[in-house]
């Protein structure tokens, strides 16, 4: 679709975080339930790291009404993470933590919920909304590509097309979690590496996406996450990665190194040697450091309108949002899955906490619905 000159363009993205990605799919209904509409009518692209990924496929791939994706990411997760792989020990070095075999089954059930073919493909001609997922390559040495790898709707130069539930494995194969997901001649492990957050990988596929350099201050952004550490977790993880960095991380790289390749502490530490995933285990928060670098370059980029704000983010904070006296929503590991009531009820104490920046966002997603662009 060519655009016009008071065309908008808005970019849904959504952090990982494995159970606790369920929060963002709670805040986004609350958006649109205010904006009176759902995201394939308002998003022009939706992207996604790991549970972000898979939310991003139903909400955009699949085009699933938000509360069957809440439903189904319900059941998927609960599917998943009870059964527990025997081979496997506490931190999964030796042995996945969890079944791939499952996860992928469960991700075809999902398709087929929606009325697809469960081996449906990732691309199509008719697709209006655009989705694409983040994961990180694997080389032939063992180690990461340094870029992120991106598997989308969107054709690219060369027609080379996937499973949808390959995408979803993909993105959501958390090493010592699951095994990589094979595709085509290629591995591929969880985005998480490096792009917890996907927001700072759009400008990257902006000209893939169908952009135009021009249309920059046209292009608005809703980014969630997954819960934002207190200011005291900060300090006190900061502190245990000083003490710990110089000796504690070199033996534990050179422990995982000498386990047999095949192993996912092994490959863990092959992927360590990337800085990108490197920065994701050594800096807390790191999600919340890439939204406010992203901030700086919207600014920087400038809008049209000084009533149109392009940037919002919104995030369950652990200063504020608790489901009990001393834990949030960044307490709760990527397989609790026991804990998505807990999820639930920290959200919705954020969204009432916030009750006005969520209204400030579906106002404006309400007024340009008519303006909004798909390419």
């Amino acid at each position: 679709m060519a655009a016009v000159s008071d065309d908008y363009f808005w970019v849904l993205s959504l952090d990982g975080g494995g159970v606790r990605a369920l929060s963002a799919l709670i805040i986004l209904d609350r958006i649109m339930g205010d904006a009176y509409t759902n995201p394939a009518e308002v998003f022009t692209v939706a992207t996604g790291t790991s549970g972000g990924g898979l939310n991003a496929l139903m909400i955009g791939r699949l085009r699933l009404p938000l509360p069957d994706c809440e439903r189904s990411f319900d059941n998927l997760s609960r599917s998943v993470f009870q059964q527990r792989n025997p081979r496997s020990t506490p931190w999964g070095l030796l042995a996945p933590r969890y079944s791939g075999l499952r996860m992928r089954e469960e991700i075809r059930n999902v398709i087929s919920d929606a009325g697809l073919a469960r081996n449906e493909l990732m691309q199509v001609a008719d697709q209006q909304m655009h989705t694409y997922v983040v994961c990180r390559r694997v080389n032939q040495t063992g180690e990461l590509d340094p870029l992120p790898a991106v598997l989308s709707t969107r054709g690219a130069q060369t027609p080379v097309n996937y499973e949808i539930w390959k995408a979803g494995r993909a993105t959501s194969a958390a090493p010592t979690y699951f095994e990589p997901q094979d595709i085509l001649s290629a591995k591929f492990v969880d985005g998480g590496l490096g792009y917890n957050n996907p927001i700072q990988t759009i400008s990257d596929q902006y000209a893939h996406l169908g952009f135009q350099p021009n249309w920059m201050q046209r292009i608005c952004y809703v980014s969630i996450g997954t819960g934002k550490l207190s200011r005291n977790e900060l300090d006190r993880s900061r502190q245990y990665w000083r003490r710990f960095q110089p000796f504690g991380l070199s033996l534990l790289l050179r422990f995982l190194a000498c386990l047999p390749r095949s192993t996912p502490g092994a490959q863990l530490a092959g992927y360590l040697n990337d800085q990108q995933a490197w920065d994701a285990l050594m800096i807390p928060a790191v999600e919340e450091n890439t939204h406010l670098s992203f901030s700086i370059k919207i600014c920087t980029e400038g809008q049209l309108r000084t009533d149109i704000q392009r940037y919002f983010r919104f995030n369950c904070d652990n200063d504020f949002d608790k489901f009990d006296e001393a834990h949030g929503l960044s307490d709760i590991a990527l397989d609790e899955y026991r804990k998505l009531q807990n999820i639930r009820v920290v959200t919705n104490n954020y969204i009432q906490r916030e009750a006005g920046k969520i209204g400030q966002c579906a106002s404006q997603l309400r007024d340009q619905a008519g303006t909004i662009a798909f390419v």
